[in-house]
């Protein structure tokens, strides 16, 4: 397919296509239980999920980019993998998971440590900026690889994207700042995801966290607080 990302004329076996494919099955098999479902059917699922992954283990994993990344058998990075550790597919401590989520928070961050969705070609002309939502991910995977203290600041740095009361804007234009889309409502998600970690970075310190960083964005306008 084309990805989350719908990327224009580069089709593949893109790691979050197969992820998603491997919760849906992942989690029917555990509902099972509660429902009437015919067991042979549960079997079926439960082969097909552990084939999904085997192949992301074996395919989705890149030597030479030192990552899981965003097709089989390409080395780009792509931000969308840090949701491997949030459903529950790999922990964030695992090394390959842990090496991942570090490559991502180097290599997919901009100076002012906002994350990319990806930087390789799309098909599309122009740049995209950051996305709104990543800081928040990438903050929910550090926690539980230890990383708290550097979670609690890309927390702050992400709610720093806010625009007064609304959620964090969709994402923030590379050049100057600008946040580019109204308040998402998927990064608010992700923020109260970041809040429910409970792996040493407690509701209390993100929520702080993120009260400075609106504050902090509203006195110095380092990001420019208006929609584009």
């Amino acid at each position: 397919d084309e990805g989350i990302w719908e990327v224009r004329g580069n089709t593949g076996h893109f790691l979050y296509s197969k992820l998603m494919n491997w919760v849906a099955l992942d989690r029917a098999a555990r509902l099972a239980s509660r429902l009437a479902v015919d067991p042979s059917r549960v079997t079926r699922w439960r082969d097909h999920r552990d084939q999904i992954r085997d192949a992301i283990l074996q395919q989705g994993w890149s030597e030479s980019a030192g990552a899981f990344t965003q097709a089989f058998g390409r080395d780009d990075l792509d931000a969308s993998v840090l949701m491997m550790p949030i459903v529950g597919f790999l922990p964030a401590s695992e090394p390959r998971m842990r090496a991942t989520i570090e490559a991502i928070a180097t290599r997919l961050t901009d100076d002012h440590g906002f994350v990319y969705r990806y930087l390789n070609a799309d098909g599309l002309p122009g740049s995209a900026g950051t996305f709104g939502i990543f800081p928040f991910g990438l903050a929910a995977c550090l926690a539980p690889a230890g990383g708290t203290k550097r979670a609690r600041g890309v927390v702050e740095r992400g709610a720093g994207c806010g625009n007064g009361p609304r959620p964090p804007a969709g994402g923030v234009h590379p050049g100057g700042g600008e946040l580019a889309g109204v308040g998402a409502v998927y990064a608010e998600v992700w923020y109260a995801r970041v809040c429910s970690t409970g792996d040493g970075l407690h509701v209390e310190q993100v929520v702080d966290a993120g009260v400075r960083g609106f504050a902090r964005a509203e006195r110095d306008h380092g990001i420019v607080l208006r929609q584009i």
